[in-house]
């Protein structure tokens, strides 16, 4: 037996309290613990992704500020001014090419995560219904015996 993970609610006795006839009251309470975990589980897979985005946008900015850093050692004060408008031109479209770069994989991470997320939940979904059917299919059998 499991213990109680909700100690200021005594689920055994308000189980006994709202017992309703052809009803497994423990099969729906059940059935909600396993929502609840679903529910749990698919935060957990988006909490990941967020961490796997946070730690990419890190990683970002530290190849941005080098990348500009590194552009920026590279344009002098004095000398050819189209030589240097080129290398800072070269270094504005090298940025913005990352950039889009980057909002790809941002958008396929986050897409990633909505699908593991809802695909934890669909499952949920057709376990819940299936339960659901199950409990039915046995109340009505119940029903049946108590008429004859």
């Amino acid at each position: 037996m499991t213990t109680n993970q909700f100690p200021m609610f005594d689920f055994e006795a308000l189980l006994k309290q709202f017992s309703v006839p052809n009803v497994d009251a423990r099969a729906i309470m059940e059935a909600q613990k396993k929502n609840i975990e679903a529910l749990v589980a698919a935060n957990q897979k988006i909490a990941e992704s967020m961490q796997k985005i946070a730690q990419q946008e890190q990683k970002i900015v530290q190849e941005a500020i080098s990348d500009w850093t590194a552009a920026a050692g590279k344009v002098k004060g004095d000398g050819d001014i189209e030589a240097q408008t080129a290398l800072q031109t070269e270094a504005a479209i090298k940025a913005v090419e990352d950039g889009i770069k980057h909002m790809r994989n941002f958008a396929e991470l986050v897409a990633k995560a909505q699908i593991d997320s809802m695909t934890i939940l669909n499952k949920r979904m057709d376990e819940s219904i299936a339960e659901l059917r199950n409990q039915v299919g046995a109340a009505s059998a119940r029903s049946a015996k108590k008429t004859k």
